[in-house]
């Protein structure tokens, strides 16, 4: 798979130089393939050992080029920063353009035959199909749900086959764990990801990286190790990278839309997202201008924000509330 993985990014390389001149404009005149919904973009890193990094949020009618898909998986060139970059989004966050076949592959290009790491996380409503058995407050009824995806406000449940957005607070998770605790977010900002773990303990195998300000179940609480569940993967992590303060909210400011300091929503500018209401703080990852956040406090020049089951901190200035 290593070698599928080397053709694919020099193919990669070799056609990003002439690529690289493009404007925007350019771009999107060219561009066969669209963002359907806000999408989160990963790297390509060539096994485990490699790192599991978030690049970029598309938000939803981004135009990109698909190079090569795998399964789920589709392996993009987009337009951010002023240049052509790479990374992998789940499928089903692209149509075609104007007719164009979303599934075609330019000559030259090698398509790997698996995703870059299983245990990649995937920010879509489908969490990579994997739910978790929950039961839930429905019109003062007790229902049995199958999780799909947390935020600290609402979450994503299957109801009867159905999906529907519930209460995070109505949640039941585990009945080994006190309800104040069933819900937490991964607390390491110093270097943005803790590593999750296939048992408690230190020693055990890796399953990739769980990162900063994602939303979690708590299936056991342990003194050393707490399993839980991450965006469909359940997992173990030391307990001191798990957080509960103000995890779960009753309400928030509402919805805003990034933008550039000026107020501009469109274009490629991307805002960086970081672990705490600082500069200095560690940046964790950076969203597009136009992409639409849950804005959940204010604290100091800093808006907390969420998109996709994540939290982080953006300046206030970057942050148009609707």
């Amino acid at each position: 798979m290593k070698r599928l993985f080397a053709v694919l990014l020099l193919c990669l390389t070799l056609a990003l130089p002439a690529l690289a001149e493009m404007t925007l404009e350019d771009w999107n005149d060219t561009a066969e393939t669209r963002i359907i919904a806000a999408a989160e973009v990963w790297n390509l890193p060539t096994d485990q050992a490699a790192g599991i990094a978030s690049l970029i949020t598309l938000p939803k009618g981004t135009l990109v080029h698909i190079n090569a898909r795998s399964g789920e998986w589709c392996y993009i060139d987009y337009y951010a920063g002023g240049g052509v970059r790479s990374g992998v989004v789940a499928y089903d966050r692209v149509a075609p353009v104007n007719g164009a076949d979303p599934t075609a592959v330019p000559e030259g290009y090698v398509a790997p035959t698996a995703a870059p790491v299983t245990a990649t996380p995937k920010a879509t409503v489908k969490n990579n199909g994997k739910t978790l058995a929950v039961t839930v407050e429905v019109n003062g009824l007790t229902e049995d749900a199958a999780l799909v995806s947390l935020g600290s406000c609402t979450s994503t449940v299957l109801v009867d086959g159905s999906t529907t957005e519930v209460s995070t607070a109505s949640l039941n998770i585990s009945d080994k764990v006190a309800p104040s605790r069933q819900i937490a977010m991964v607390n390491a900002p110093k270097n943005g990801k803790a590593t999750m773990r296939t048992a408690a303990s230190a020693s055990s195998g890796s399953l990739g990286n769980a990162l900063h300000g994602v939303l979690v179940a708590v299936l056991e609480e342990g003194e050393d190790f707490t399993q839980i569940w991450y965006q469909g993967t359940t997992c173990y992590l030391l307990t001191s990278c798990l957080t509960w303060d103000n995890v779960v909210l009753d309400s928030t400011l509402g919805t805003g839309v990034l933008s550039t300091t000026k107020g501009k929503t469109t274009g490629d500018t991307t805002i960086p997202v970081r672990a705490k209401s600082s500069k200095s703080s560690t940046k964790l990852t950076e969203w597009i201008v136009g992409t639409e956040v849950t804005v959940l406090r204010l604290d100091g020049k800093y808006y907390e924000v969420e998109l996709n089951g994540r939290r982080g901190y953006v300046q206030k200035q970057n942050v148009q509330l609707q």
